[in-house]
């Protein structure tokens, strides 16, 4: 498995990787502080490649730029750790060369691993440890969003040889997903050809067609065209660190029509209405900004309601991915806004 970010490839570590990490290994500030002794010889390095960081989720930290390790990251699963026995929680594990601190690199590999956790392995809960007196691991963990859970006094040691005081934090799934993953709601005609339209772009996560801001009581598609009130809408959940909100406002005005009353295209009626619909107020000053950019251009008042989430109720099973089953199907968004990336 190889993983990458903005500047980092995690792969599985390599024979020829034994003299990249001798160098981190004899530094006194790096592997005793974790838990670990310095390395005596090359070779020691090569023995605890081949033997200790060989787990399925054990990464070499690598810089894009020469792609040599400089550190190690890894989840370490059920049977291969003490804070957990259960199948869908992990610990997390790392540690870095001492000229590449305070630049950001843990952080970033730490965010990808708990990325990798919950989204690809299915964890539920992540934990992660450190010593007393490693305020930088403390560091790193409070920015992923990890949680205190305990101290643990006079804990082993064994390749040290010693008791030190141990602090506990973990982090869930749902945490996680409230830090890195945003959602926003999308009214823009048609919800066939917005949902295709959006699953193009880097950093959506999840689309998902439905109905929105109506009455309460669950509509169906039938409902829906006999004017019920719900609008048809694009849930999108994204990844904050990849796109932001603003950028995907300015996607969503470039595909509709936004002074256009109840129809976009063809398409006439309530449930065409357009709508930018936010779950959280933190939201209001990039709808705001993007909103009003749209508006002065346009030189009038536009049609886009914008408002809070009332209520959204998902689409029938067949409305989801619709033109991705349906290639032919109707849109009113011109077929080559598909392929902009």
């Amino acid at each position: 498995m190889r993983l990458e970010t903005e500047r980092l490839i995690l792969r599985p570590w390599e024979d020829s990787d034994a003299e990249d990490l001798y160098i981190y290994a004899t530094d006194p500030d790096v592997g005793p502080i974790t838990g670990w002794p310095m390395h005596k010889s090359i070779d020691e390095s090569r023995d605890v490649i081949k033997n200790v960081l060989n787990g399925p989720e054990a990464y070499a930290i690598c810089l894009k730029e020469d792609g040599r390790a400089i550190g190690d990251i890894e989840l370490k699963l059920n049977g291969h750790t003490n804070m957990t026995d259960r199948d869908d929680e992990c610990e997390l594990g790392f540690w870095l060369g001492k000229q590449f601190w305070g630049r950001g690199i843990m952080p970033e590999a730490s965010n990808e691993l708990l990325r990798r956790a919950f989204e690809d392995l299915g964890m539920q809960k992540v934990w992660c440890g450190y010593y007393d007196g490693n305020n930088k691991s403390k560091r790193v963990q409070e920015k992923c969003g990890f949680k205190y859970q305990c101290t643990n006094e006079n804990v082993d040691v064994p390749l040290m040889h010693e008791k030190r005081t141990e602090h506990i934090n973990f982090i869930t799934k749902e945490d996680w997903m409230s830090i890195h993953r945003k959602t926003i709601y999308l009214a823009g005609g048609c919800f066939w050809g917005m949902q295709k339209y959006f699953d193009q772009f880097d950093g959506v996560v999840s689309t998902e067609v439905g109905y929105a801001n109506g009455p309460d009581a669950a509509p169906s598609y039938e409902d829906v065209c006999n004017d019920s009130g719900h609008a048809e809408t694009v849930r999108i959940v994204y990844d904050g660190a990849v796109t932001d909100l603003k950028e995907l406002l300015h996607k969503y005005f470039l595909v509709i029509d936004p002074l256009s009353v109840n129809r976009q295209g063809h398409d006439t009626g309530i449930q065409y209405r357009t709508g930018i619909y936010y779950t959280d107020e933190a939201q209001l000053p990039d709808i705001r900004e993007v909103y009003g950019e749209i508006e002065a251009k346009a030189g009038q008042k536009l049609a886009v309601v914008v408002e809070p989430l009332k209520n959204f109720f998902s689409a029938e099973e067949y409305h989801q991915k619709y033109l991705d089953k349906n290639p032919g199907g109707y849109c009113h968004i011109p077929k080559e806004m598909f392929t902009l990336k």
